[in-house]
């Protein structure tokens, strides 16, 4: 891992690099140097230019350091969020037919919903995933979504595509998406969108349904919930706008 990590940091630093230069530099066999690098390369951490043999930082590599810039950007418009709402705040992006998890804040409460952050859930039973969904085309998930069930990883979770794509016109007409129970029994979260400079990210909210009483759609409780997430995504859109 460690030689990995000093690989990693080279490529980073000149941008590209062959073999030979990084074991000179390392003091390390080009076969070894080879080798983890062909291993990054299956990985799509870096890719080799077929002309030159050279190496340089892959798709996966660029993507994680743009999402570093994101939370960068973000951190404290999240922190804000959760301490508003008094409930677990959440960064997300989708990942296939995913919501992968960037960053959270967590209050300090005995019962606050833990860090996902680096977990991936079925976007399709998740606030920040159906949040992420609704900028997607019907067309575009049925190619996602391929099959017209879909996993119920709970009782009130939405089980069928068509189903779904009714769910994200709702999403779209009110501005955010929710989730109760769909997740995980016990659970209830909100999430709204938020598209700019080439970015789509979820800002969303969770707490324990017991700790939300009488949080309907129509509820002051949900109402306040759902100003505080189009508050957060406004700043996260000046944030976006200035960068």
């Amino acid at each position: 891992m460690d030689r990995t990590l000093e690989i990693i940091d080279i490529l980073v630093d000149r941008g590209e690099v062959g073999v030979s230069e990084v074991a000179e530099q390392l003091c390390v066999a080009p076969s070894t140097i080879h080798r983890v690098l062909e291993t990054l390369g299956r990985r799509m951490f870096v890719v080799q230019d077929e002309d030159t043999r050279r190496y340089r930082p892959g798709p996966r590599m660029v993507a994680m350091s743009a999402e570093i810039e994101l939370v960068a950007r973000s951190r404290r418009l999240v922190e804000a969020l959760g301490r508003t709402t008094g409930m677990t705040a959440h960064m997300s992006v989708l990942d296939g037919p995913d919501a992968r998890y960037i960053h959270h804040w967590t209050p300090k409460a005995r019962r606050a919903i833990g860090n996902r952050v680096g977990t991936r859930m079925p976007a399709h039973v998740t606030s920040a995933g159906k949040a992420l969904l609704s900028f997607s085309t019907p067309e575009q998930i049925r190619k996602m979504f391929p099959h017209r069930s879909l996993p119920k990883p709970t009782p009130a979770a939405i089980g069928d595509r068509q189903a779904l794509l009714e769910e994200l016109q709702t999403v779209r007409r009110v501005g955010y998406a929710r989730n109760v129970q769909e997740s995980e029994r016990g659970v209830v979260g909100f999430a709204r969108p938020v598209a700019n400079s080439g970015a789509l990210v979820a800002i969303s909210v969770s707490a324990w349904l017991t700790d939300l009483p009488r949080c309907g759609r129509d509820s002051e409780r949900e109402k306040r919930i759902a100003d505080a997430l189009f508050e957060a995504g406004r700043g996260l859109q000046s944030v976006y706008t200035r960068h």
